[in-house]
């Protein structure tokens, strides 16, 4: 099994299943509910998030999967020919949606410890043309590098002082070994995240659920189709196309 897209090798836990085939009983499961998604979820999502990650006074909303929550940041938060920052190595689907939605893409480089730099994030929002928002995977995909908490703050920070959105991708948060530490930091007034994907987690990766925490309900009501993959038997590739 590959772990370079999240392709998990085990199967949901029995406890996980058995909840699903009971909600699935349930007429609630099966109707329309609120565009940020099903409250009780909501509310699970809000309980972890400050049990786990220390974040409270957040607002969730539950997407089909990390690339619908970045594209409905992307098209809420950005207009054509808006600047956005990524740190290489970056997520190809972060770069595709930026690009989609018309927006310039810069890309600063990638460092001996993987890490994004303070520099950098200053450098750009001094630049003539600044991004309007600055993306951070934390932990990095394929390095699984972990931001320090001092350096997210310290961006953090900088993007608050020039107004600019900063969107931390903590979509691998649960992926840390030896003892090593995730943080997450609270955002600034107007500073946005998401994250965590439990269904790599718990096995499930065709159940495109995701949360997008610390977002304002009323700008993240585009709430439409950006799913990639649908829940189905797993296919095997041949070889090279």
């Amino acid at each position: 099994a590959s772990l370079a897209q999240g392709v998990v090798h085990w199967s949901p836990p029995e406890p996980a299943l058995d909840a699903a085939a009971a909600a699935a009983r349930e007429p609630s499961s099966h109707s329309y509910c609120d565009d940020r998604g099903w409250d009780p979820l909501r509310d699970a999502l809000q309980r972890k998030l400050a049990d786990e990650h220390g974040l409270v006074n957040s607002d969730v909303m539950v997407t089909a999967g990390a690339n619908q929550a970045f594209a409905n940041l992307a098209l809420t938060l950005l207009d054509a020919s808006d600047c956005a920052l990524l740190f290489a190595p970056y997520y190809f689907n972060h770069k595709m949606m930026l690009e989609t939605r018309g927006c310039h893409v810069y890309v600063a480089p990638a460092t001996h410890d993987f890490l994004p730099r303070l520099e950098d994030v200053e450098a750009a929002l001094a630049c003539e043309d600044p991004p309007k928002m600055v993306i951070v995977v934390n932990p990095g995909n394929p390095t699984g590098t972990l931001v320090p908490r001092a350096r997210l703050e310290a961006i953090r920070d900088a993007c608050a002082a020039r107004g600019c959105w900063l969107v931390v991708d903590n979509t691998y948060c649960d992926f840390t070994y030896d003892g090593a530490a995730h943080d997450c930091v609270p955002s600034g007034a107007g500073r946005r995240r998401y994250g965590p994907a439990g269904r790599r987690r718990y096995g499930a990766t065709g159940r495109r659920r995701y949360g997008a925490r610390g977002a304002a309900a009323r700008r993240l009501r585009r709430r439409h189709e950006a799913t990639l993959c649908r829940a189905g038997p797993r296919r095997r590739r041949k070889g090279p196309r």
